[in-house]
């Protein structure tokens, strides 16, 4: 028992948790001054086998409580391999004595080890380069740090937190907290999901908040779900964009296995006066074919904005994609590569929310211009990909895109190359 005892109570002084920690809340006497554990103590401590109390030293001329002794005696449990025959039986007498305190550090330490060892902690750094053809401050650089933070919460429930950062090469980044929500099941809802999230939909071209794209921060709000092979899904919340707006959302979506290699998927995103979203979206993923997943998605938003763009008749658009394998960051030089192509008419996707890397429908150009370029506004033509392992837990990719505005078919090609790290 006492060789366990010492290995857990190693966590408090490799953490340099002091006695005094537990001192505050200390339920214990005094220990008399003229106590033979005072003794013992400072015996050990000369000998280098206890390190101190509070200030690095062993305070002999303080009164301690038992509980406070009970901490040195643990101190000293964890060096008994720098201890000789006789102050290793001076440590078990010690033990003995204050075995009821130290059952009780165990315990204390027992909890915050469980705690510690089930928060995950991991993240990812990315760094980009950007050239955009006909884009005034072309090329750009990029640096993105991710810090992911996992929990279980119940049997249920589990807790997962992003804070990340990013800003142009050379320049400060701002930090803001991505994503911070509970999930799992509750209140007798297969999916359940309440805080800020991401909020992905169908195939991901209406919607990629919080995953991607300009809109790095997730939507504040809840989703309540129900199916397996069928799934059905609503929420409502709130989302901003980079580009400083807020939106009131609410959505559905709708997502049916028709087999184990097709998906298909409708889904609706609206905001509440209909001003930058009300939009539609139908597709579908095969991945029957070894190797092979081909993604295709039609949308049409006939939102206010959307209109007063296209004649009033709303904004529609399209992709497909197909992609070959892919970069696993556990498999150096283990690669893949896609084709795509896409169709939007101008202002489609306003507020440039839609999902950029899970659809590899990328960010490239001026969100404040509503006849610009942007992704998924304005644009059409193909894109060509490559991604590669280039060492465990690193993935390099590249990409181009062979675009032009459909508006007045200039030039919108933009390269985009990027090494990121995960840990």
């Amino acid at each position: 028992m006492k060789r366990n005892l010492a290995a857990t109570l190693a966590l408090i002084f490799g953490l340099g948790i002091g006695s005094t920690a537990f001192a505050a809340t200390s339920p214990f006497e005094d220990i008399p001054k003229n106590h033979w554990a005072y003794g013992a103590v400072k015996q050990l401590a000369q000998a280098g086998i206890v390190d101190g109390y509070g200030n690095g030293t062993f305070r002999g001329d303080s009164t301690l409580t038992r509980y406070e002794m009970a901490t040195l005696i643990a101190n000293a449990m964890t060096k008994t391999d720098k201890a000789t025959a006789e102050q290793k039986a001076i440590i078990d007498k010690l033990a003995s004595e204050y075995a009821s305190e130290l059952e009780g550090i165990n315990g204390r330490v027992t909890k915050l080890e469980s705690k510690v060892s089930n928060v995950k902690v991991g993240g990812e750094v990315r760094y980009r380069y950007e050239w955009t053809d006909n884009k005034d401050g072309s090329p750009d650089t990029y640096t993105r740090v991710r810090i992911n933070l996992f929990a279980p919460l119940t049997d249920k429930l589990i807790f997962s937190g992003r804070i990340e950062g990013e800003n142009r090469i050379g320049t400060k980044s701002d930090i803001n907290i991505a994503h911070a929500f509970i999930a799992g099941k509750a209140l007798g809802f297969d999916t359940f999901v309440l805080g800020r999230m991401p909020l992905a939909l169908g195939q991901g071209l209406l919607s990629g908040i919080g995953a991607a794209g300009n809109c790095t921060t997730g939507a504040d709000g809840i989703v309540l779900g129900a199916g397996n092979q069928l799934k059905v899904t609503v929420a409502a919340g709130k989302a901003g964009s980079d580009e400083g707006t807020s939106l009131n959302l609410k959505a559905a979506n709708l997502s049916y296995d028709l087999n184990k290699s097709t998906n298909l998927s409708a889904s609706y995103l609206g905001d509440k006066e209909s001003s930058k979203y009300k939009a539609y979206a139908a597709g579908f993923n095969y991945k029957g074919i070894k190797n092979i997943k081909v993604t295709t998605e039609y949308g049409k938003n006939e939102s206010d904005w959307a209109k007063s763009l296209n004649n009033s008749d709303g904004a529609t658009a399209w992709y497909i994609t197909t992609k070959y394998r892919g970069a696993d960051p556990e498999k150096d030089n283990s690669d893949g590569f896609w084709v795509g192509y896409r169709n939007a008419d101008a202002g489609f996707d306003p507020l440039t929310l839609g999902n950029a890397e899970g659809s590899g429908l990328q960010k490239t150009f001026d969100p404040t211009n509503p006849t610009a370029a942007l992704a998924m506004s304005n644009a059409k033509g193909f894109e060509f990909g490559y991604e590669r392992t280039v060492f465990k837990n690193a993935i390099f990719s590249l990409q181009y895109n062979d675009l032009e505005k459909k508006d007045d078919k200039t030039s919108a090609d933009s390269l985009l190359a990027a090494l990121t790290y995960s840990f």
